[in-house]
């Protein structure tokens, strides 16, 4: 569009001013004097300009055929020319369009792919850093049921002595009671003799009896300690292989993920790749573009130089013409003074 200011009236001052200087007024130069305004704004006005000179020019005593030739050859070179430079610029236009669009997309579909690449590396990230967590809690569980198995086994190898000591103890209390049905068969055969004696041993065997049962009672209490302990040993290894199995079907799910998470990955950077070889297969493409407008700006030089040329063409065959027109009319004045002289000539006679 042209700028405020731009008018007909400057456009024709403009033209006449070039005419007046001996060279044809065209959009460029119009242009270039003016210093403002476009040409699809000067064109119609400096149009309209030349249809009006032209009429003026048929107020001489030119054959109309000749000059409706001309000028409708000069109109038609001129719409052919204003349709081809229109199309040429339309069609470089849409083709710049449609290259920044493409070029447009395939950025946000990069920006976009490089976001999610680098979601995803975030998550793997953060799910190496939680695997790393859940084998050390692995390891320490392992470790705690490694103690606690040694543990059980020293339980059980503690209830094993004990349980040695308890038939010992039991069978040196039968050993100690048969003694006793001894000596007491002795000291009922040899009461008299050995009253103060057995008497004595008697004493001295209750007084094992006494301390054997206590022995016993106490094996007794700490095996009962034992088995509690034991117990407890075994309920706190059960909990700690449900949470060893919880903790690897954990691992095991983290691992999917993990799998998963590095098949995303590579995926990304394999439509990564893609799209970086739709881009250099793009920037081909604007390349050929490229030279394909620039094949076009010089299609488009050099139709404005053939309609230049074509413009100056048309000029010299209407110079010409009006030499010719020219030279007619000295004919016909010539004509007319031969006439008239004959016709004198004739009246003489």
């Amino acid at each position: 569009m042209a700028r405020g200011g731009v008018t007909y009236t400057d456009i024709a001052n403009a033209a006449e001013t070039i005419k007046n200087a001996g060279k044809n007024p065209t959009v460029d130069r119009v242009l270039s004097h003016l210093g403002t305004g476009s040409k699809s704004t000067i064109g119609p006005h400096l149009k309209n300009w030349k249809l009006q000179h032209t009429e003026v020019r048929e107020s001489n005593d030119l054959p109309l055929d000749i000059l409706n030739v001309v000028r409708e050859l000069h109109q038609r070179l001129q719409l052919q020319a204003d349709d081809k430079v229109q199309q040429t610029e339309q069609r470089i236009a849409d083709l710049s369009a449609e290259r920044d669009e493409e070029v447009k997309a395939l950025e946000n579909q990069i920006a976009s792919l490089k976001q999610a690449l680098n979601d995803t590396t975030e998550q793997r990230d953060a799910l190496a850093a939680e695997n790393k967590k859940l084998r050390k809690a692995l390891n320490e569980a392992d470790l705690n049921a490694v103690k606690l198995e040694s543990k059980v086994k020293s339980g059980a190898q503690l209830i094993s002595q004990l349980t040695t000591s308890k038939n010992e103890g039991i069978h040196q209390i039968k050993l100690l009671h048969e003694q006793q049905e001894h000596y007491q068969l002795k000291m009922a055969q040899e009461r008299t003799r050995e009253r103060a004696e057995s008497q004595a041993i008697k004493t001295q065997l209750n007084t094992q009896i006494t301390e054997q049962s206590r022995q016993l009672v106490a094996a007794d209490e700490r095996y009962k300690e034992n088995r509690n302990e034991y117990k407890e040993i075994l309920s706190a290894k059960t909990e700690t292989d449900k949470a060893l199995q919880t903790l690897q079907c954990d691992y095991a799910k983290k691992e999917t993920t993990n799998k998963s998470i590095s098949a995303q990955l590579e995926q990304c950077k394999n439509d990564l790749l893609q799209l970086q070889n739709e881009s250099r297969k793009l920037s081909q493409l604007n390349l050929t573009q490229s030279n394909q407008l620039a094949a076009l700006s010089s299609e488009l030089s050099l139709l404005k130089e053939a309609l230049d040329k074509a413009k100056l063409d048309a000029e010299k065959a209407h110079d010409r013409f009006m030499l010719q027109t020219d030279e007619y009319q000295i004919v016909c004045q010539e004509k007319s003074v031969l006439q008239a002289q004959l016709k004198l000539l004739q009246d003489t006679l």
